[in-house]
């Protein structure tokens, strides 16, 4: 006769499968909470480096005026509008544009000169940029988090920053997509303001380009028709790629 498990057998092999999996879980979401909590500290040491820069060099890194720029031996830049012109708000190639080069690019470029930027970033020029999948991180630093990229530009008199995946470049036009969960979205902006996503210093986002396009609230979106319009945390969108954030600088 072939003798088979007991059930006591069975119970203890089903206990001990039941702890793996368990185990393989809790860690899978530590990893993905530290992910989170790296991805926070990420902008917190931008913004820390932003006024660290405008402190030593009275100007904002990629708006410093031409003259300055150019006497400390930073990339060259013509000192016209969107060039270097010191207004106070990073733009790309012409005053308000969100574009993919010159001061939007070089706010990269001369962190890395400060010594503020690691790891660095040293290619872009004063021109428009075209940037592909394959060369975006020589332009743009990439997140802690996902498939996401950091980039930089003005509205409404204000900079800042987006998190989001940028897929290519062309002429300086942006063609970007979504990065984020809504879990994580919420998440980044509970710890850095105030988990509203269409309020406050940090926002969805959305659109695949250009910059600063808002978040639209729907069912299969970042945010949530709900009251309040909330992050889009219950059922299956809160674990969706559906998000972009800007963070106030």
């Amino acid at each position: 006769m072939t003798r088979g498990f007991s059930l006591v057998e069975l119970s203890i092999v089903l206990v001990i499968l039941g702890l793996l999996v368990g185990g393989i879980l809790v860690g899978q979401d530590l990893i993905h909470g530290s992910s989170v909590k790296k991805q926070v500290t990420q902008m917190e040491q931008y913004r820390t480096a932003s006024n660290g820069f405008r402190d030593k060099y009275q100007g904002i890194p990629g708006d410093l005026r031409a003259a300055t720029a150019n006497g400390f031996g930073m990339v060259t830049r013509s000192g016209v509008a969107g060039h270097g012109d010191g207004s106070g708000l990073v733009d790309g190639c012409a005053a308000g544009a969100t574009d993919a080069g010159c001061e939007t690019l070089l706010y990269w470029t001369d962190l890395t000169f400060a010594g503020m930027l690691t790891p660095s970033m040293n290619t872009a020029t004063d021109a428009p940029a075209t940037i592909t999948m394959a060369t975006v991180e020589q332009y743009l630093p990439r997140g802690a988090l996902g498939n996401t990229s950091v980039t930089v530009y003005n509205a409404a008199g204000m900079n800042f920053f987006q998190l989001t995946a940028v897929n290519s470049v062309t002429a300086g036009v942006y063609a970007l997509g979504p990065a984020l969960t809504p879990l994580d979205a919420f998440s980044i902006d509970e710890k850095l303001d105030d988990g509203a996503p269409l309020d406050g210093s940090v926002q969805a986002m959305g659109g695949t380009g250009p910059l600063g396009v808002p978040a639209v609230p729907g069912a299969a979106d970042c945010v949530s028709t709900a009251t309040d319009n909330p992050y889009n945390t219950v059922g299956a969108a809160a674990t969706n790629t559906l998000c972009q954030l800007r963070l106030r600088i």
